[in-house]
C-alpha cells in the first residue's frame, strides 16, 4: 500500500497510553462499519458518512443509519475526502496529483485547479459554508484555496517549524463555532523534544489560522500519554469548539479546548483504535466518525446518554415498536404503523406536531426525548359524480364511502331527455333502465359521469302510388318540436285523403305536428285524375264507342268509325280540328278532355 506511507511511517503502535481516568465523560462506542482500508471521512449537513479508501479505488457512501447509499468507483488512490453544503464531493487523487469534484448524484463536475497536476499530495480536504474550499498539500507545505467553481482563490504557507509555518500539513478542520471561523492545520514540525527519537525528528501540533491564511495561535506538545501528541493524523472540531485529534501512533482519540487544554480521551477498550487517521464530527448529533485503519472500520462513538421515545396508537391499529423506546444519543429509530383491515392512518403526531399521514417515521440523529402518537380512522373513499347538461346525478360531486360499503346515484334528465352515455372510472358502461347505479364494497376512489341526450320520436310516412310526403327521410323528431310536411300529388294525380295517427284530415296538402312527444304516423291517399271524351257522329255512319267515353290520366282509348249503306266518311274532327279521313282513331297517353266528330 504506498498511500499509507503518506500517513504512516513508523513501524511500531502503541497501546493508548491513557487511563481511565482520562476518558472524555459522555462518550461511549456506537457501532462500526466494517471496511478492508479507509483513511479519510466527511460528513454532510445531513450525517450522510463519506469513506475514503484508496486501497479500493473508491469512496463510500452511508446514511446517517450507517446503509451504504453509493459508491464513487474508477478514482485514484483516493486519500482525502470533502463534502459542502450544496452535496458536492471533494476527492483528493494522490495518483492523479488533482482534487476531483462531483454532483450530489455522482456525476464529475469538475477538478479544481489546472485539474490533474495541481497538487503532489492533496492530503486533506474541508469546505467552509461559503463553498470555499481548502486543500492540504503535505508535499508542498501548502493550503490551496478554491472558489466553489472550483478556480483559484489563493495560496498559502511556506515550509518552516516556526509557529505560522507548515511541514507536512496532513489534516485540516474549520471551527465555525464563532463568529469568525477559523481554519484548524494539523501538521509535523521537525522537533528535538523526546530525545529517544534523536536530535531531530517528526512532532505533531495543531495551528489556527483565519480563513484567509493568517496565522492566530496553535498548540501541541510532542510525546505520548495524556495531553500530548505523537503522530496527528486527523483533527476535527465539534459545535462548541473542543478539538478532536486522532493520534495514529497512540491509538487514541485527544480532545482539547481551543487554546490547547487537555479535556480527556476517547477510546473503548472493547473496540479499540488501531492506527486512526481521518475523523469528522456530526455538528448536531456531536458523533465522532473515525477511519481506524488497522481495524478496517469507522468507529463511531456518541454521547452514552439516551433518549426516551414513548410510541402510541388508537385502536384499530398498531405501532412498532410501540411503547418506551430508549434510544441512544444520536442514533436513529424507525417506526411502522399497521392499520387493522378497513382503517387508515389518519395522522402522526411527532411531539403534538401533525407530520401526516404516513406509513412509518424515523427519528434521525436522536438528541432529545420524544413523543410520537398515530390516530387510525376508517379508511375512507371518495367517489365523485358529475353530469352533463339536460339532467342531474344524485349525489353530485365527492362522496366520501367507508371501505367495504356501497353507494347509489341516481340520474333524473330534464324533460324531452334521456340517460345516454355514462362513464364508470373513464370507461363507457350501459346506462341502467333503472335509472340508477349502485358501488358496492368499495375498496378504491371511483368516478361517474353521466351525459344527457335529447328524447327523439320517429314520423312514419306512408304514401301510395301518385304523391309524396316532404321532407323526404326518416324524421326523428325532438321532444317538443314542430314537423311541418308537404303533400304533394305528381303530375296526373290529386289527393284524395290524409290520414293522421288513422284519423282522417282532408285532402290537406300542409301539415304540421306541434309539440312532438310521442312516435306518429301519416298517410297520404292519390288517385289519378279523370277525363272526358265526347263522341258525336253526323250523318249515316256509327262511331264506337260513342256518346260520353270516361278516360284516367295517361289512359290510351281507341275509337272506330263505320258508315251505313252507301255513305262514307267525309272528315274526322278531335277537338274541332280536322285530322283526315279514317276508320279509327287513338288519343295517347291522354291528359286532358277532349271530342270527336
Amino acid at each position: 500500500m504506498p498511500w499509507l506511507s503518506l500517513f504512516f511511517s513508523l513501524s511500531l503502535f502503541c497501546l493508548p497510553a491513557a487511563g481511565a481516568d482520562d476518558k472524555l465523560s459522555g462518550y461511549a462506542f456506537i457501532d462500526n462499519i466494517s471496511l478492508s482500508s479507509p483513511t479519510a471521512v466527511a460528513l454532510d449537513t445531513t450525517e450522510n458518512l463519506y469513506v475514503a479508501q484508496p486501497e479500493n479505488d473508491h469512496i463510500l457512501i452511508f446514511n446517517n443509519r450507517h446503509e451504504q447509499t453509493g459508491m464513487l468507483m474508477n478514482l485514484a488512490e483516493p486519500i482525502s475526502v470533502g463534502v459542502d453544503n450544496t452535496g458536492k464531493i471533494y476527492v483528493g487523487n494522490a495518483e492523479r496529483g488533482n482534487v476531483e469534484v462531483y454532483g450530489p448524484g455522482l456525476e464529475l463536475l469538475f477538478k479544481l485547479g489546472v485539474g490533474d497536476g495541481e497538487f503532489q499530495q492533496p492530503t486533506a480536504i474541508v469546505v467552509a459554508t461559503n463553498g470555499d474550499a481548502y486543500v492540504a498539500d503535505s508535499m508542498t507545505n501548502e493550503i490551496k484555496v478554491f472558489q466553489a467553481n472550483g478556480v483559484k482563490k489563493f495560496t498559502f504557507g511556506t515550509q518552516g517549524n516556526e509557529a505560522g509555518f507548515l511541514n507536512r500539513p496532513v489534516a485540516l478542520a474549520i471551527d465555525a463555532h464563532l463568529d469568525t471561523p477559523q481554519l484548524l492545520v494539523a501538521d509535523m514540525p521537525m522537533t528535538t523534544e523526546g530525545g529517544q527519537y534523536g536530535t531531530s525528528h517528526e512532532g505533531a501540533r495543531i495551528q489556527f489560522f483565519s480563513m484567509n491564511g493568517q496565522y492566530s495561535k496553535g498548540f501541541g506538545t510532542f510525546g505520548q500519554g495524556s495531553g500530548m501528541l505523537t503522530k496527528v493524523l486527523g483533527v476535527a472540531v465539534d459545535a462548541t469548539g473542543r478539538v478532536f485529534i486522532t493520534d495514529a501512533f497512540q491509538n487514541i482519540i485527544q480532545a482539547f479546548t481551543a487554546d490547547g487544554t487537555f479535556l480527556g480521551v476517547v477510546y473503548d477498550e472493547t473496540h479499540p483504535l488501531r492506527t486512526p487517521l481521518g475523523i469528522a464530527i456530526g455538528r448536531e448529533s456531536g458523533r465522532i466518525f473515525t477511519a481506524s485503519l488497522g481495524t478496517g472500520a469507522v468507529i463511531t462513538y456518541g454521547s452514552d446518554t439516551t433518549h426516551a421515545v414513548n410510541a402510541t396508537a388508537t385502536n384499530n391499529g398498531s405501532i412498532t415498536p410501540a411503547g418506551t423506546t430508549n434510544v441512544r444519543h444520536g442514533e436513529s429509530q424507525t417506526y411502522t404503523f399497521t392499520p387493522a383491515a378497513g382503517y387508515e392512518v389518519a395522522a402522526v403526531f411527532i411531539d403534538g406536531v401533525n407530520v401526516g399521514a404516513l406509513e412509518s417515521y424515523t427519528f434521525d440523529r436522536t438528541l432529545a426525548d420524544h413523543t410520537l402518537a398515530v390516530e387510525f380512522v376508517p379508511d375512507i373513499t371518495a367517489i365523485t359524480a358529475s353530469a352533463g347538461q339536460h339532467g342531474t346525478i344524485t349525489p353530485v360531486g365527492a362522496t366520501t364511502v367507508q371501505a367495504g360499503g356501497s353507494m347509489t346515484f341516481s340520474f333524473a334528465p330534464e324533460a324531452g331527455y334521456l340517460v345516454n352515455e355514462m362513464f364508470v372510472d373513464g370507461q363507457a358502461v350501459t346506462p341502467p333502465a333503472s335509472g340508477a347505479y349502485s358501488f358496492t364494497n368499495v375498496t378504491a376512489d371511483h368516478t361517474i359521469h353521466v351525459n344527457f341526450g335529447q328524447v327523439t320520436y320517429l314520423i312514419t310516412k306512408t304514401t301510395g302510388t301518385g304523391g309524396r310526403i316532404l321532407p323526404a327521410g326518416t324524421i326523428n323528431a325532438g321532444y317538443g318540436s314542430n314537423v311541418g310536411l308537404s303533400i304533394i300529388p305528381d303530375p296526373g294525380y290529386h289527393l284524395k285523403n290524409v290520414l293522421v295517427d288513422t284519423v282522417s284530415q282532408g285532402p290537406v296538402q300542409e301539415y304540421t305536428f306541434t309539440q312532438v312527444q310521442s312516435a306518429h304516423t301519416i298517410q297520404a291517399e292519390f288517385e289519378p285524375n279523370s277525363y272526358r271524351i265526347v263522341v258525336n257522329a253526323q250523318g249515316n255512319g256509327t262511331v264506337s264507342p260513342t256518346g260520353t267515353v270516361d278516360v284516367l290520366y295517361g289512359d290510351d282509348r281507341s275509337f272506330t268509325f263505320v258508315p251505313a249503306g252507301d255513305s262514307e266518311i267525309q272528315d274526322i274532327l278531335v277537338d274541332g280540328i280536322s285530322v283526315g279521313v279514317g276508320t279509327s282513331f287513338a288519343f295517347d297517353n291522354i291528359k286532358a278532355n277532349h271530342t270527336l266528330t
